[in-house]
């Protein structure tokens, strides 16, 4: 279960700094 969060956390972290990259690559 602590793996799956961990994973889960990972994941959304990924999918911020993409976003991040995304808008700043934008700009």
């Amino acid at each position: 279960m602590f793996f799956d969060a961990q994973k889960c956390n990972i994941l959304f972290l990924y999918i911020y700094i993409r976003s991040l990259l995304f808008t700043i690559w934008w700009l």
